[in-house]
């Protein structure tokens, strides 16, 4: 009844005892603890387990687990966040359209707005487009739908005749093409809105006109001069420090239309056509004669640099009924059958002639990538 009890351990100061403390008797009195008397009788220790005090180490692993889990899960979220947002900027936020037709040569517009002709291609944003080829009678249109880094393609067949697709400049009449670098500049022609570059105008009478375009800097003026039943070209640099460090180009050899980066800067019906200062990689075509060559240029500011094309060998075989002497543009060629003849690229004239059933004239155009073959019955 009066024994002392003390703990297991000393203990000088008063403190709370965690669950599982045991306490024993001050006189040795252990031996009578119910472990002891288990003992005692010859039974193992195992038999009555003690139950151990709880770890500082097992208190500090159940509190660990459950935040170590929690900043995985924060960590592998950032992680597909910035794995997400990384794709998305890395996906590009524009598209691409290459328009093309029979006959090439025709007019394109873009959602209204006039572009320049087939062969044609432009960079635009995802979305719907309404793109027309042709005009009058022979105006063709489609709705193309450009995805984010998508390179959409059409064709269009316009009906027979349509030589008179492509605008008609007769009279006092040309057409002007302005692009700017970058595009989208708004362009003013006499002080009238026409649409944003690059564009094509093609009703304007020939002579000067002040050409105006604005940008987010400060707005570039020039004066072109409109020849009469042909198409001038104008670019300009945006960039102020090298607005007017601009030269002229003049290509000559073989008919093409003159592109650069997808851009349609003119053709060669042009004389020459005005473009920045510096280095031009040009691509060179005519879609009709199968030519296609890329040249670069070196333009200086305020100079003209030419390009002479050398126009390629293409073959022509001449057939008549019964026969003829064949003269090709004004030489003689021999008499038919006339098989392999070797001619540039481009049109030629023919002339048929027979003692008895007198003589034709035909215009035959010889490409560069196939044989062409010709033939004229004399008897009709």
């Amino acid at each position: 009844m009066g024994r002392e009890l003390r703990a297991s351990s000393p203990d000088p100061i008063h403190r709370p005892r965690p669950d599982g403390f045991r306490l024993v008797p001050a006189d040795g009195a252990a031996a009578h603890t119910p472990t002891a008397i288990a003992r005692g009788r010859g039974h193992a220790a195992q038999d009555e387990p003690v139950v151990k005090p709880a770890s500082r180490s097992s208190w500090r692993t159940t509190i660990a687990l459950p935040l170590l889990a929690v900043v995985t899960i924060a960590q592998g979220g950032l992680l597909a966040y910035w794995f997400v947002a990384a794709r998305a900027a890395a996906e590009p936020e524009s598209g691409s359209i290459a328009v093309t037709s029979d006959p090439s040569g025709s007019p394109v517009s873009v959602d209204g707005v006039s572009r320049g002709m087939t062969p044609f291609s432009m960079v635009l944003k995802p979305g719907l487009h309404e793109v027309a080829v042709g005009a009058g009678a022979q105006l063709r249109s489609q709705t193309v739908n450009v995805t984010s880094g998508g390179d959409a393609r059409i064709f269009f067949e316009l009906p027979q005749g349509t030589e008179s697709a492509a605008v008609p400049m007769t009279g006092a009449v040309g057409g002007l093409h302005v692009a700017t670098e970058p595009p989208g500049a708004k362009v003013l022609i006499d002080g009238e809105a026409r649409g944003v570059a690059p564009l094509t105008i093609s009703d304007l009478t020939a002579g000067d006109h002040a050409v105006v375009v604005q940008g987010t800097g400060e707005p570039v003026s020039r004066t072109v001069t409109v020849q009469e039943g042909a198409v001038a070209s104008l670019v300009i640099s945006m960039n102020s420090a090298s607005a007017f460090a601009s030269g002229w180009l003049a290509i000559s050899g073989v008919p093409v239309q003159i592109m650069e980066n997808g851009t349609l800067l003119g053709s060669t019906e042009t004389p020459r056509i005005l473009v920045p200062a510096g280095s031009h990689e040009l691509e060179l075509t005519n879609a009709a004669l199968g030519y296609r060559v890329t040249r670069t240029v070196q333009v200086v500011a305020g100079q003209t640099s030419s390009i002479t094309l050398k126009a390629p060998q293409g073959t022509l075989s001449i057939n008549a009924l019964p026969w003829a002497e064949v003269w090709v543009d004004g030489k003689p060629a021999g008499e038919t059958p006339i098989a392999n003849l070797s001619l540039t690229i481009g049109n030629h004239e023919l002339l048929f002639r027979h003692p008895e059933l007198g003589e034709q004239r035909k215009t035959v155009t010889v490409g560069a990538l196939a044989p062409v073959r010709v033939g004229v019955d004399l008897r009709k």
